[in-house]
């Protein structure tokens, strides 16, 4: 695993760390995902499509709080991407995959439980 710059600032409440993982780019997120650190997330996935990765995976293992602007970015990175680069999200529980779950993302997104779920799922992609 490498680690990259994901170009974002960080706040007490919300960090992106930014890793390549066997050419995937992966983007974990801690904190509060909401209207003030959405745009974070966008800058940091415009600065992933620098690394022209496989794959893109964001984290949400350690978000406590997904507001719709913080789901907004996310669709909005599915469809920045497009089919050329795999999209997954990982997202369980209260949080972040129930709300989701409730108003149909998990029908446009690719949720997985666990990153490593998100990893071989890409990896069995690429081949």
């Amino acid at each position: 695993m490498t680690r990259f710059d994901a170009g974002v600032e960080e706040t007490p409440d919300f960090r992106i760390e930014a890793a390549n993982v066997n050419g995937i780019t992966v983007l974990s997120l801690v904190g509060a995902l909401d209207m003030v650190t959405a745009p974070e997330l966008s800058k940091a996935i415009e600065a992933a499509q620098y690394q022209r990765p496989s794959g893109l995976i964001i984290d949400m293992s350690q978000v406590d709080f997904l507001s719709s602007s913080g789901m907004s970015a996310l669709v909005a990175a599915q469809q920045e991407f497009g089919d050329e680069v795999r999209f997954c999200v990982v997202a369980d529980g209260p949080a972040t995959s129930r709300p989701m779950r409730l108003i149909g993302l998990d029908e446009q997104l690719a949720l997985f439980a666990t990153l490593d779920d998100a990893l071989a799922d890409i990896g069995a992609a690429d081949r």
